[in-house]
């Protein structure tokens, strides 16, 4: 059993959340050895509980209703369970942010067998393994609401229109005046039961092929079945051949743009998680003290399916859904004045416009991973081993956010009049390449001294950061031309050095200097050790934010400048100028040429340090004492940039790394 619960702090007090785990887990081995045959039987349960709220959940004051703000709340969800502030979100300004609450049950029920069988040259291995997977919740991504602010309604007549970024507006003067530019949520109205089915086993040969020569080769297989909800509560969207217009699909039915059947998740499974695994070790004879290592294997990424089923399950018409523009057309209300009290309820359906606001490709491949390496040990005098390495990984299928919907049209970003505003398509259509070379040495622990350190150098660039459709993977700025996305990783860092090392200090009985007395025990069994970390910075996008362009499009897509390349990237290094602002300039032709993550962050100089003692008292009794210091010298760390052009700290530092630490641990075994 555990229990973990938390406080969430906001800008404000009355922002302030909560959030609380409990965990049960449960399981049993049976192990059965004959000779060279051994079993391992396991079954296991294991159930959660997290529960998120603010301070206004399931209270009696809802504070939007409160103060004149309408917001639909899902008539038939828990009573006051979407009470709250909702969230702002300003241009040039931080936003604020409201938790939002959420309730969640998980279990999972698994069964699982591995047999080893050794026979001559041969160590056999063959596991299997079958859960079942139940997710309950109440909740949605925006489950209190949104309000963005751009300055679109405050600023000078004939500026800031189609792709000029330059607004003269205020957004927080548009705040004041209680005109937002959109308005979103995104709610549950009913608790979801999400059901899976997942299954697993492998087959594995150790095989001694030579004296110096030892093969493992490996088959593995997966099968993860797309989510299903109980009451099948899900929706997807079915295309038509462009993927302008769409319409609602529920599991089991028909698309009635495509004509293609769809099944109860909505979601053709992947049945070709089929991973080959192989390595191979080598002692060459000629070459006395060496050794060769190679490796190749395919992974899958197996979390996306649940990602789907949260966004799919929280749409119409099992979830009040809505992301509005103002002075959309359809709307007359909108058109009259866009207002925090007249902002949601435009009734988009009776328009012949879709509230929703996500699809998926129902032949949605998962991502794969191809790693390949090789490596090269050599033994040098002295206790120092030397290994250089190449490392190789290509990434296909991976998860890309697009909205093919939002297109440039004289001057100005637009969804491409189909039936639906700007909506996200989630896609497998993303790739990636890395490469990277590593030498390292380290010096075993031979009179009192061990030492580490790697070099690596390495380039990765792709046109999607995410192999899970995590944050940092942007939706493109141009879907017409995704070729044009590939650029640095996220994670992208040229030069890494990174290290160890442990000293044992030369006092004590049978050591170098005072070997005898009181004093000699107590200086004995005292090490120094420490870590280091040396690294160039990874990249971040130039791009704009919540810019009156994007949000007549619906801000779903990435908006990034024009590329004055007379101008180098590379700036002055300081607090207040990071990189050079005057490489990027307002895009002249709407979409823009800079590239993704052009501009590279601050880098990575760690150190820490520890000092410990161990002091033996008999009978399996030991005492230890340890003082530990994080970033030991103190050296200032920035740890982000702001990168939003239209931001008033466009290139400033944004933040810096914790300070140095001082740890003390006390720890007596008996």
């Amino acid at each position: 059993y555990s229990h973990t619960a938390s406080d969430i702090r906001g800008l404000l007090p009355s922002l302030d959340g909560k959030t609380s785990s409990d965990g049960r887990n449960l399981s049993a081995t049976y192990s059965l050895g004959y000779g060279r045959l051994s079993n391992n039987l396991s079954a296991s349960w294991n159930f959660s509980h997290a529960y998120t709220s603010n301070a206004f959940t399931y209270g009696t004051l809802d504070p939007a209703t409160a103060a004149g703000i309408t917001i639909p709340r899902p008539a038939s969800a828990q009573p006051g369970l979407y009470n709250g502030v909702p969230d702002l979100s300003f241009t040039n300004f931080a936003s604020v942010n409201e938790t939002n609450p959420s309730d969640r049950l998980g279990s999972t029920m698994s069964l699982s067998d591995v047999v080893s069988w050794r026979r001559g040259k041969h160590n056999f291995r063959f596991g299997f393994d079958g859960r079942r997977v139940h997710n309950d919740q109440i909740a949605g991504t925006n489950g209190i609401g949104q309000f963005t602010f751009t300055g679109v309604n405050t600023q000078r007549p004939g500026t800031g229109t189609g792709t000029d970024q330059s607004n003269t507006g205020n957004s927080f003067a548009d705040f004041l005046l209680g005109a937002p530019q959109t308005s979103a949520i995104q709610a549950g109205t009913n608790k979801i039961y999400l059901r899976q089915w997942v299954f697993d086993g492998y087959a594995q040969d150790d095989f001694r092929l030579l004296p110096n020569l030892t093969l493992n080769t490996g088959l593995r297989y997966e099968y993860f079945a797309p989510l299903t909800e109980k009451f099948n509560r899900l929706v997807n969207l079915d295309p038509d051949s462009s993927l302008v217009n769409y319409s609602p699909v529920l599991p089991g039915s028909r698309g009635t743009l495509s004509g293609a059947q769809y099944n109860r998740s909505l979601i053709n499974p992947d049945r070709t998680m089929l991973s080959p695994r192989v390595g191979v070790a080598w002692r060459p004879k000629q070459l006395k003290n060496t050794v060769v290592r190679a490796g190749y294997g395919i992974n899958f990424n197996t979390g996306q399916y649940s990602t789907f089923a949260n966004s799919l399950s929280y749409q119409s018409p099992f979830a009040t859904t809505e992301n509005n523009v103002s002075g959309a057309q359809f709307c007359p209300t909108f058109q009259m004045g866009f207002t925090l009290s007249n902002a949601f309820n435009c009734q988009k359906e009776q328009h012949g416009i879709l509230p929703n606001t996500f699809a998926v490709n129902r032949d949605y491949r998962l991502g794969t991973v191809q790693v390949m390496n090789v490596d090269i040990q050599r033994q040098l005098p002295m206790g120092v081993v030397l290994n250089v390495g190449y490392n190789n990984a290509l990434g296909g299928h991976l998860d890309m956010r697009r909205s093919p919907n939002t297109v440039l049209t004289n001057g100005a970003f637009t969804t491409t009049g189909g039936n639906t505003n700007s909506i996200i398509y989630e896609d497998s259509i993303g790739e990636s390449r890395f490469h990277a070379l590593s030498v390292n040495a380290r010096k075993r622990l031979q009179k009192g001294v061990s030492l580490q350190a790697t070099y690596q150098y390495g380039h990765s660039i792709d046109n999607a950061s995410s192999v899970n459709g995590s944050g940092t993977n942007l939706v493109p700025q141009n879907d017409q031309r995704l070729d044009l996305e590939f650029g640095n990783s996220t994670f992208d860092v040229r030069h890494r050095l990174t290290g160890n090392y442990v000293y044992e200090l030369p006092f004590g009985p049978g050591r170098s200097y005072i070997k005898t007395g009181k004093l000699s025990r107590a200086l004995d069994d005292i090490f120094l050790s420490g870590d280091f970390t040396f690294a160039t910075g990874s990249y971040a996008t130039p791009q704009y934010q919540n810019s009156t362009a994007q949000a007549a499009a619906g801000n779903n897509f990435t908006l990034r400048p024009d590329r004055v390349f007379s101008q180098a990237i590379a700036g002055p290094g300081n607090l207040r100028n990071w990189f050079n602002k005057n490489a990027f300039v307002a895009p002249a032709n709407g979409y823009g040429t800079a590239s993704r993550n052009s501009i590279r962050l601050p880098g990575t100089v760690g150190y820490d340090m520890s000092l410990s003692k161990s002091v033996d008292m008999g009978d399996l009794k030991n005492f230890e004492a340890r003082v530990t210091a994080s970033n030991v010298f103190n050296t200032v760390q920035y740890s982000g940039v702001n990168t939003v052009l239209n931001s008033s700290n466009f290139g400033q530092v944004t933040g810096a790394a914790a300070p140095r630490k001082l740890q003390l641990v006390a720890r007596y075994r008996f």
